[in-house]
Parts: C-alpha cells; sequence; structure tokens
C-alpha cells in the first residue's frame, strides 16, 4: 500500500455568500455583460436553452439538461462524438464572432446557475444537485479560460484538436460503425462540406508570428489529415460509393484535402522568425490559472515543483533497486537499455491484443474495480495522421456506448531514421502499461463507468486531470496489486511509464514558467527520466505547445491524496473497489470536486 501524501491545498468554490449579496452581484455582473455587449456591438446568442426564464420553476434535472442541449447546439462536433448524429458532419462556429458570443453564452449561463443556487437555497440542500451545480461551473470556467485568458483559439492549432470542447476529428465517420457505411459516407461528405469555411476560420484567427512548436504541430495535423484522406479514405468507402454519389464525393474530398494542405503551408510560413520568436510559453501567472480555472486547484508554483519533484525521486529509487535485480552490474540507463531491448515478437497489435486479456481477468481475480458491461475495445494501427502519438484509445460517447472502442497504436514516422524508428517502437513491458493506461483499468473502464452516470452531464464532460490522473494512477494500482508477480521487468515497465509522466510535469512547469530551453526539456527526459532519444525529443515538443501534460502526475497524485483520506475514513470497509466504484461513479469531474463529492459520501449512495 503506498504511504499517505499530502499534496497541498485544493480549492473549489463554494456558495457561502449572503443572499442579498450575491443578488447584487449578479445584477452587477448581467449589466457588466450588456455594457460589454454594448460597446463592441457584438450580437448575444440567445437559444431556447440559454435564454434565462424563471429559473425558479425549473428543477436541477431540466437545468441541467438544458446545459447540455445548448451545449451540443454550440458544439455540434463534440455532440457528434457523443453519439448525438443529428449533428454529424457540422463543424463549430470558430470565427472571431462566433467565439466572442460563446463566451458571452457561457458567462450568461454562470449567472444562470447562480440564480438556481439561490433559489435552491431558499428551499433545502441537496447534495446531489450541489455537487452537480458545481460540476457545470467548473466546466463553463475551464472553457471560458481557453476562450478568454489564455485565447488559445488565436494563439494554438492545439485549440481545433481539442476533445473535450469538440474537435475537427473525423476518425468516428471511418471506424465507428454506429450507422451502415452509406449514411456515414453522407455524413463525412457534409463534413468536408463544411471544412473549407472552418478552415478559413482557423487561418484569420492564427496570425502570424506563430510559435515554431505551435505551427509545426498544426501543420503536421493537417497535412497528416490531407494524406490520410488522399490515401485511405477513398478505401474505406469504396463499396458506398456508387454512379449516385462518386461525383459529391470526389468533389467534396478534393476540396478538404486541397484546403487542408493549404492551411499546413499558412501556418509554416507564418512560423515566428529567429528575430521574433513569439515564445511558446504560457507563462507563470497564466499557468497557475490554467490549473485553477480548469481543474480547480490552487498550488504555487514552487509546491508544483516540490510535489513534482518528490515523486521524481520516489520513482528513481525503486527504479536503482528494481534495476539491482534485473541487470546486476549496469547502471540505471544501461538496465533500461536492456528492458527497452525487448520488444513484442509479434509486433505491438497482437500483442496488446493478448494483453488486454490478462488484465481483464487479473482485474476480475482480484477485485480492483467493477466491469459494469460487456463492451469491447479492439486494438489497430493508428491512422496516418496520427503517426508519432504513441498509442490512444477512441472510446464512443454514452449515445454510442454499445459500440466497440478502438486502441490505436501509432507506427513510428517513416521519415525517421532507422534507428530513431527502432527506438519508437516500445518495449513489451513499456507496452503492457501503455494498455493499462488505455484500456484496462484506465480510459476504456473509466469510459464504461462514465456513460452509466447518473446524470448526463456526468456522462459527457470531463476534466483533463481526473481522466489522465486515473489511466496513470491505473499503472501504479496494477503492479502494486501483483500484477505481472515479482518480474523485475515488469516493474521497470511500469517505473518507465511513471519517470515519462514525472518529467512531463517538471518540463511543462519549466518550459511555460522558468525559461527552460527545449534542449534542457529533452536532456531533462533522457538525463532524469531514462527516456530514448527520439521519444525526448517528441515529449520535449508536446510540452511545448501543450502545457497541460502537468495534469497526468497532477491528476494521479490527487486520486493517491484522495484514496488515502478515503481509506482512513472508512476502516470498517477498507476494499479499494468500493473506492474505485464510487470515484468513478462520479463521472470525471475536478478532483477537488471529486474530493469535496466523496466526503459527503451522499452524492454516492443515492439512487
Amino acid at each position: 500500500m503506498p504511504t499517505s501524501r499530502k499534496l497541498g491545498s485544493t480549492y473549489i468554490n463554494g456558495a457561502s455568500a449572503v443572499i442579498p449579496q450575491m443578488f447584487r452581484m449578479i445584477i452587477f455582473q448581467i449589466f457588466c455583460i450588456i455594457f460589454l455587449v454594448a460597446c463592441v456591438g457584438l450580437p448575444v446568442l440567445v437559444t431556447p436553452a440559454s435564454a434565462a426564464p424563471q429559473a425558479v420553476d425549473l428543477t436541477w434535472k431540466d437545468i441541467s439538461q438544458q446545459f447540455v442541449e445548448d451545449y451540443y447546439h454550440s458544439h455540434p462536433s463534440f455532440a457528434a462524438f457523443q453519439g448525438r448524429h443529428q449533428y454529424d458532419g457540422i463543424l463549430p462556429d470558430w470565427s472571431q464572432e462566433g467565439i466572442a458570443q460563446e463566451v458571452m453564452r457561457l458567462k450568461s449561463w454562470k449567472l444562470r446557475l447562480a440564480a438556481f443556487n439561490i433559489s435552491a437555497a431558499r428551499a433545502q440542500s441537496d447534495p446531489v444537485v450541489d455537487f452537480e451545480r458545481k460540476y457545470l461551473l467548473a466546466k463553463i470556467e475551464q472553457d471560458l479560460f481557453w476562450l478568454e485568458d489564455a485565447r488559445w483559439p488565436f494563439r494554438n492549432p492545439d485549440f481545433y484538436f481539442n476533445w473535450m470542447m469538440g474537435d475537427m476529428d473525423f476518425d468516428m465517420y471511418i471506424s465507428r460503425p454506429y450507422a451502415p457505411l452509406l449514411q456515414r459516407l453522407a455524413a463525412f461528405i457534409k463534413y468536408c462540406k463544411a471544412l473549407p469555411l472552418a478552415l478559413q476560420q482557423i487561418e484569420d484567427n492564427l496570425q502570424a508570428p506563430i510559435p515554431e512548436p505551435y505551427s509545426r504541430y498544426g501543420a503536421q495535423r493537417f497535412r497528416g489529415m490531407a494524406n490520410f484522406m488522399a490515401q485511405t479514405v477513398p478505401n474505406i468507402f469504396a463499396t458506398a460509393i456508387d454512379p449516385h454519389n462518386v461525383a459529391e464525393f470526389d468533389q467534396a474530398l478534393k476540396t478538404a484535402i486541397n484546403g487542408l494542405q493549404k492551411l499546413a503551408l499558412t501556418l509554416e510560413a507564418r512560423q515566428a522568425t529567429v528575430d521574433n520568436p513569439a515564445s511558446f510559453a504560457i507563462g507563470p501567472s497564466l499557468f497557475a490559472k490554467m490549473l485553477k480555472r480548469t481543474e480547480a486547484v490552487k498550488f504555487s508554483l514552487s509546491e508544483l515543483e516540490a510535489i513534482g519533484r518528490a515523486d521524481l525521486v520516489r520513482n528513481q529509487a525503486q527504479l536503482k533497486s528494481t534495476c539491482a535485480h534485473f541487470a546486476p552490474g549496469l547502471d540505471v540507463g544501461g538496465c533500461i537499455s536492456r528492458n527497452a531491448a525487448i520488444k513484442p515478437e509479434q509486433g505491438s497489435v497482437v500483442a496488446a491484443r493478448q494483453q488486454l486479456l490478462a488484465l481483464k481477468q487479473f482485474i476480475i481475480d482480484k477485485a480492483i474495480v467493477s466491469i459494469p458491461g460487456t463492451e469491447q475495445a479492439l486494438v489497430a494501427t493508428a491512422p496516418d495522421y496520427a503517426i508519432g502519438w504513441g498509442a490512444y484509445i477512441q472510446s464512443p460517447g454514452p449515445y454510442d456506448w454499445t459500440l466497440p472502442s478502438v486502441y490505436y497504436i501509432a507506427p513510428p514516422d517513416p521519415g525517421r531514421t532507422e534507428k530513431q524508428q527502432l527506438e519508437y517502437q516500445v518495449s513489451t513491458s513499456d507496452l503492457l502499461f501503455t494498455s493499462v493506461h488505455e484500456v484496462w483499468p484506465g480510459h476504456f473502464l473509466h469510459s464504461m463507468h462514465a456513460n452509466r452516470a447518473q446524470s448526463e452531464l456526468r456522462r459527457v464532460f470531463f476534466s483533463y486531470a481526473f481522466s489522465e490522473g486515473w489511466a496513470h494512477y491505473s499503472e501504479e494500482l496494477m503492479w502494486d496489486a501483483g500484477f505481472g508477480g515479482s518480474q523485475a521487468g515488469v516493474h521497470i515497465g511500469q517505473l518507465s511509464n511513471a519517470l515519462l509522466r514525472n518529467i512531463r510535469f517538471l518540463v511543462a512547469l519549466g518550459l511555460h514558467t522558468q525559461g527552460m530551453t527545449s534542449a534542457q526539456a529533452q536532456a531533462m527526459f533522457i538525463e532524469q527520466g531514462f527516456q530514448n532519444e527520439a521519444l525526448a525529443r517528441d515529449e520535449a515538443w508536446r510540452a511545448q505547445y501543450e502545457p497541460t501534460v502537468i495534469n497526468y502526475l497532477l491528476g494521479k497524485l490527487l486520486i493517491l491524496q484522495l484514496r488515502d483520506s478515503w481509506l482512513a475514513q472508512n476502516p470498517e470497509n477498507p476494499a479499494l473497489k468500493v473506492f474505485h466504484d464510487q470515484l468513478l461513479s462520479l463521472g470525471g469531474p475536478p478532483v477537488p470536486l471529486a474530493t469535496e463529492a466523496l466526503e459527503l459520501k451522499a452524492v454516492i449512495t443515492r439512487p
């Protein structure tokens, strides 16, 4: 059992203000919003769900469902991914005016939820309603940070690939059998026709100079999508294409491919020069605000660094001890290299399929966490546009939850040297804990529980730190539970993955708040995380355009802290399965909010 970990204070807003004072604040905020709209001349996006009618006359179920439906309307690609296929092929309005309207829409919902809290307080306190109201407020804060504080749509192409808000990914139409192929072809054609306008909006938003990590990532993604459309998509839809739709398909596909290629070239042309670097770093103030507004946690940057370094030292010490048994006489680097040389004989995809069978059976035998259904996780090679991503899973949303998920394993970039491609291919033990992270009991099992959560908002909205934290927590959980027996090589695989997240955490801090260079970040992955050069280069690059990589370890450590607290408070029922089931029943809230909910217990035990 891991020792208790105290990470510091957590913060999430409560509702403790005096009611008259809150009314004055609401009136003042409404006045400010109206004044702002009048000054800038922006239209207010008003939908039937976001108009602010009699909150006092509606139940919480009505309010929360209206929020979800309103969100689907504003984020149609997000809705389609959840399985609401009336939104198939529709992309969001990413124009400057559309983004401004989205900010106003979210702020109006903040006011409406505050008003509902006042009316509810006049009746009686309901812990379930209070939890879910805070859940929705946390989602609003998350979105507003990226739109308003970070201005991510205007700075970073990564915004347009954000699965938490709805993105450009068309994999659903390709790989998810939610409908006959002919129907999915129609949806894909509709998507292709919508793409030129979306691409033009993105081009208008991302003006020069664009930091090199941002522009390179965006160009790679857009060019990869174009190549996949050109080389693979026609074969996928071949049996559904006939004389009635071939011309429409060919024209829509050609236009989409040309638009994606053009945008990739545009981003490269707008890349910042050496004389005008337009730094990728978001800075200390915005970094701290990111954690507070997107994950409801409040740490000083020095506290964060101390937390990350302490866990790094813990894992390094375990690795040194394990290597003494696995490779006596070799240093840690030599030990890691020896273990990394043990590759899956039949390739990663075949090996992962075998691993999933063993992992699932172990979870059942050891009663680690409930498996609430019979859904499947398939394993496949990732598409061309995902080259270099490692591994990831695509899990259907709550309206398609009976369909299989797909655990993708990306091949190495064929443009790399033979040595680099060999380094990219993970060892058998590294792959094992990637399978833990992505499937059993990581992301896939989390999605199974989330799709059965009590309310739709818990089924569709997630905190990044909760989602990635649970998946990363699962790796150490499985080793501690005895998976792999006492095999030192297996433990090295778990520790190698843990050290990767340790360095991500510290490198994200260093790059965005301390002036760390890309070369220093790469060196840290190699020297302190014992990662190979190819992976170190890719990870250092990722942390430059994606500061949220800190959330893998942050979420894990917060969940470990919550688990230790829960076990201390429940000595009569110390089974980890109970804790895991209760935690996953919440959906995917910020971990501090999950902590509050588990302490109340009423949210969990209520039918």
